[in-house]
């Protein structure tokens, strides 16, 4: 375990266990950093799971409902405000993605980068997963023999990004073949790198002669035109 910057001597956690406390601590970091990745939403809904069980067990409460338990879960509260904003549905999509993350993972492990990006809310990680399996309200235990299935839209996503992968190493060999490595996604201080290296007096007169037009296309301000002059009454 890692030390956190969170104490794990607040008042109200006096007596809880320190793995848990520190288990609840983490989970409060980890919301306070910026929402995203299924290994922080497994973090948080463990400790959600943690602070569930010291709540049930000061309150004698066999299932974390009722009077006791909810004052219990409220008194521990305090050290940990961030995870105290999170409304209860969107806890119990944590605690779900905790309690199946073994079977969560293996599927994650088949679904394409750009939707693990969007994908950073509990919610929407329960909600395409039971989406990719017929709707089953519980993941079935992880058999490693048996090949993970995916959905056609996740195959497609898979093979798109496939094949920019291919498109962008062909750009590459390209620029290498032509005896460049650059392409026009590089920034225009790169490029000039890239372009220096080849050819040092070419790439300074061609700067020279982007100089001259950039002047040449830029329109120049107009001159005032004089105000005809007002008659002085002594030049009457």
């Amino acid at each position: 375990m890692t030390d956190t910057m969170i104490p794990l001597d607040a008042p109200e956690w006096q007596g809880m266990a320190t793995d848990r406390a520190r288990a609840i601590a983490e989970g409060e970091e980890a919301m306070a950093v910026q929402r995203g990745g299924l290994g922080r939403i497994f973090k948080i809904g463990f400790a959600f799971e943690q602070w569930q069980l010291e709540a049930m067990d000061r309150s004698h409460s066999q299932n974390p409902v009722g009077k006791r338990y909810n004052d219990a879960y409220a008194a521990l509260a305090r050290p940990a405000p961030e995870l105290t904003k999170v409304n209860k549905t969107d806890r119990n999509q944590y605690i779900w993605c905790w309690q199946y993350h073994e079977t969560v993972a293996a599927w994650w492990s088949t679904v394409a980068q750009n939707q693990r990006d969007r994908w950073n809310h509990p919610d929407a990680v329960k909600r395409h997963y039971l989406a990719a399996h017929g709707g089953d309200k519980e993941p079935r235990p992880v058999d490693p023999n048996e090949p993970v299935k995916e959905t056609l839209r996740e195959a497609n996503v898979r093979l798109q990004e496939r094949v920019d992968t291919l498109e962008r190493q062909a750009r590459s060999a390209d620029n290498v073949s032509e005896g460049r490595d650059w392409d026009w996604k590089d920034t225009p201080k790169d490029i000039a790198a890239a372009w220096f290296k080849i050819n040092p007096t070419k790439v300074v007169q061609i700067a020279a002669e982007v100089m001259r037009l950039s002047k040449s296309t830029t329109q120049k301000p107009r001159r005032r035109q004089s105000q005809p002059k007002t008659e002085r009454a002594w030049d009457r």
